[in-house]
């Protein structure tokens, strides 16, 4: 996979007529008496530690974006040591491998590595890890030994005991965001799927970004252009035993499927972030991500598509050649919501449209006076919220909805 970076230039203003100039890319190599580097693995190392948000992990992982780095040189179980730590106030984990790639094997090499660190936190307990992390070198003013939680910087962090238990079944479940991180990387994640594919049980999902640094002029900086080059999913169908709450993972086959007893085969998310989504479902309806990911299945039969956002999943189908929004899942309140439907078919002039399939979705709502509410929305969009319980249980007349509404827009694009 080519870098996406092309040459930035610096301009003095607008419109003026002064000369652009031209950044000078910082060269990050290895370091080495004979020929010492201004930049090598370590200064990305404290690069990122000092700016986790340079990382774009909003692209990679929505529901992770708001990641706190916590420590760096943290020693695994198997004496390996992980160079960044970041975890979300939520409990969810990101480690980093700061890496320059010159060659296959080193690659293939460092994707194995932070693999088996990921494999090393699921034999970690909560205290186990709190202890590693104090020991572990500290973010710039931080002292070691403040414990895992109080390094967490966000006002809407889970209370300390819910937030050791997020961490802890994340543990169990080997359940991680992988980024490599270097200078220069060239690969694709698809000429490592078979090397991928043997640890399939792991929960994780791992990203490859290249940092390109530039030096400004007269000493006033850097201008750093991350780019997520490429990342893969978490596997999409499985034999999944659940055993003391960690899941266990076998790519799905014939063969596996029909000698699987105490086992179920079920669908499981695509990423991290789906997965957090479907877990805030349950916690509000027990059983309403199960048949909400039964729905979306037989959508995607029929091309409808998924987007994940940092709380929310839109659903999005193809009609002449474009994608146009269907329904914004909350998976806090378990609602539905159409105001992006409404607002996108009234820019091409079918707010009729709209408000057919929207008309067509209350009707499915099985309390009256709840329908009656919904059908006289307050909103100027005229649209509103609705459960997603009825229309994920009547599947098929959704889908029907839907499918005529895409139809009414294609005529009309």
């Amino acid at each position: 996979m080519n870098s996406g970076h092309i040459q930035p230039y610096l301009l003095a203003d607008w419109a003026t007529t002064e000369t652009a100039l031209s950044l000078t890319r910082c060269s990050i190599a290895p370091a080495s008496p004979a020929t010492p580097a201004k930049y090598d693995e370590r200064s990305l190392q404290n690069l990122i530690a000092a700016h986790p948000e340079i990382l774009p992990i909003g692209a990679i992982e929505p529901a992770l974006a708001a990641a706190t780095t916590i420590c760096t040189e943290l020693r695994t179980p198997s004496g390996g040591y992980i160079d960044n730590l970041l975890a979300t106030g939520r409990g969810d984990l990101i480690l980093v491998e700061c890496k320059l790639w010159r060659s296959p094997q080193a690659r293939r090499e460092v994707v194995g590595q932070i693999i088996e660190y990921a494999k090393d936190f699921s034999r970690w307990n909560y205290e186990g890890l709190d202890e590693a992390i104090r020991r572990a070198a500290p973010r710039a003013g931080v002292e070691k030994p403040i414990p895992f939680y109080d390094r967490i910087i966000d006002p809407e962090k889970l209370d300390e005991a819910a937030f050791i238990d997020a961490i802890s079944r994340n543990l169990r479940r080997a359940r991680v965001l992988l980024l490599i991180v270097g200078d220069g990387i060239r690969e694709n994640v698809e000429s490592l799927a078979d090397f991928l594919q043997q640890h399939a049980g792991l929960h994780f999902t791992l990203a490859l970004i290249e940092l390109a640094v530039y030096e400004l002029p007269e000493g006033r900086g850097f201008l750093v252009n991350p780019s997520v080059l490429a990342r893969t999913k978490m596997i999409e169908r499985g034999v999944v035993s659940v055993i003391d709450d960690s899941i266990r993972v076998q790519a799905t086959s014939a063969k596996a499927a029909a000698t699987a007893t105490l086992t179920q085969q079920k669908q499981i998310a695509a990423s991290i972030t789906e997965e957090i989504f479907l877990e805030r479902l349950d916690e509000n309806e027990l059983g309403l991500a199960d048949k909400l990911q039964k729905a979306l299945q037989q959508f995607r039969d029929v091309g409808i598509t998924t987007e994940m956002l940092t709380a929310s999943m839109r659903l999005h189908g193809r009609s002449d050649g474009e994608q146009w929004p269907l329904a914004t899942i909350q998976a806090s309140d378990a609602s539905v919501w159409f105001e992006k439907v409404a607002s996108t078919a009234n820019g091409i002039g079918k707010r009729d449209a709209a408000m057919q399939y929207y008309q067509r979705l209350v009707a499915l709502v099985d309390d009256q006076s709840m329908r009656l509410r919904k059908s006289m929305p307050t909103t100027k969009s005229g649209v509103s919220s609705l459960p997603l319980r009825p229309l994920v249980e009547k599947k098929d007349q959704w889908q029907t909805a839907i499918e005529d509404y895409l139809k009414l827009i294609a005529a009309a694009a």
